[in-house]
């Protein structure tokens, strides 16, 4: 029996496979930030000769990390998990990063990763043991647990950081090493493996069904704080604009939609489809990922409509439009789409995609309108009715 491993938290994404003695075999992406298109042909590539059937668990480095690559491993385990009827282990990923290092006896190995404005996710880590625990750290707030002795720093952050940590290491007579390594599935396929045949030890991460696995991207609060910030620029600015069809639309303001949308825009989402998304996903979503953004546009103070945008390596991937059938056809939906791609534009996005029902004419004339073209079909996508999906793509040079 193998141990499925994934680990996408980093640049590169990568997957592995471990049996029972502790054998690896590790595939991993040839390039960086390339997680969405390389993760399952990579996975397929690795079980080529060998059955799912085989496959005794699913582990997936649950973060801290790359926001989006946290998301996609977290989605690509989950549904394998969902698929294969296997559990799965939630590997933290700072512990299996820290443990797979070998950097000889009376060394704490710390991997620090780089969280910006002067903050990491680190942890302190020695002969596999946590002695720093796991956590987003001002450098100078994790420093400051660290005195004296031999220490091996790893991660991205010693290339954004490694100056500061040699003067703190001057100063303490510190022994300093540094390593730029970044995180692989077969350190995570290894901690995976020790969790497994010690869950007690890890309490609560092994045996887990596809809907408890959660990311653990440890900067929630953070993420929440931003977008409140955000919304409040946007309420003072104003955002008004007309409607654009000539039926009188009212006042028709647009924002970035925050916690406190959510009741209206499950109203919303009930009216519009057959299978709604509940409240639970829309408030993971809103306040608990960074990289997914909802324009909500309001009449005279009103919701009336909603889209989302995720970001993914570099894409825009726009979902769940929703206009209230009260306020159809007065052009609302296309100020949230001009929303939601301008705003992703400033952020360098110049490819976007969605999926849309072949039978739903408006909306694939709507976008059209915003150049996007149909580049393939998901079979059976819409659960509701078995219908397929058209996969659009609008592609700027």
């Amino acid at each position: 029996m193998f141990i499925l491993a994934i680990e996408t938290t980093g640049p590169r994404c990568s997957a592995a496979l471990i049996d029972e003695k502790g054998i690896v075999k590790e595939l991993v992406s040839e390039g960086e930030l390339k997680h969405l298109q390389s993760l399952t042909p990579m996975i397929s590539r690795l079980m080529e000769g060998a059955s799912f059937d085989e496959i005794s668990d699913i582990a997936v480095s649950a973060g801290p990390g790359s926001f989006t690559g946290i998301r996609i491993g977290v989605t690509t385990a989950r549904a394998l998990a969902q698929a294969l009827s296997k559990p799965l282990i939630s590997v933290p990923t700072l512990h299996a990063f820290g443990a797979d290092e070998e950097a000889g006896e009376d060394v704490l190995v710390c991997p620090v990763f780089n969280a910006r404005r002067n903050q990491i996710y680190g942890g302190a880590y020695k002969e596999g043991k946590e002695i720093v625990a796991a956590g987003a750290y001002d450098l100078d707030e994790f420093l400051s647990m660290l005195s004296g002795g031999k220490y091996r720093f790893i991660g991205d952050g010693v290339g954004a950081y490694g100056e500061k940590i040699d003067e703190w290491a001057r100063k303490e007579e510190a022994d300093v090493s540094f390593s730029t390594k970044d995180q692989r599935a077969s350190g995570v396929a290894r901690m995976a493996l020790a969790m497994k045949k010690d869950p007690e030890a890890f309490g609560g991460r092994t045996g887990l069904g596809y809907e408890e696995l959660e990311p653990e991207y440890m900067r929630k609060a953070e993420a929440q704080k931003k977008l409140e910030d955000r919304l409040k620029a946007e309420k003072a600015a104003g955002a008004v604009k007309d409607g654009s069809t000539g039926r009188k639309t009212g006042n028709l303001t647009l924002r970035t939609a925050g916690a406190d949308d959510i009741p209206a825009m499950v109203e919303i989402e009930n009216r519009c489809f057959s299978r709604p998304n509940t409240e639970e996903s829309f408030r993971r979503e809103i306040e608990g990922n960074p990289d997914m953004d909802y324009a909500l546009a309001e009449v005279d103070g009103k919701p009336a409509g909603y889209a989302g945008l995720w970001r993914v390596a570099g894409e825009g991937h726009i979902n769940n439009v929703a206009v209230d059938p009260g306020y159809r056809k007065r052009g609302i939906g296309t100020e949230i789409i001009k929303k939601l791609m301008d705003d992703a534009r400033k952020e360098g996005i110049k490819e976007f995609t969605l999926e849309v029902r072949p039978s739903n004419e408006a909306a694939i004339a709507l976008y059209r309108k915003f150049g996007f073209d149909s580049e393939g079909r998901r079979k059976a996508y819409y659960q509701d009715n078995g219908e397929d999906a058209l996969i659009m793509w609008r592609r700027e040079k």
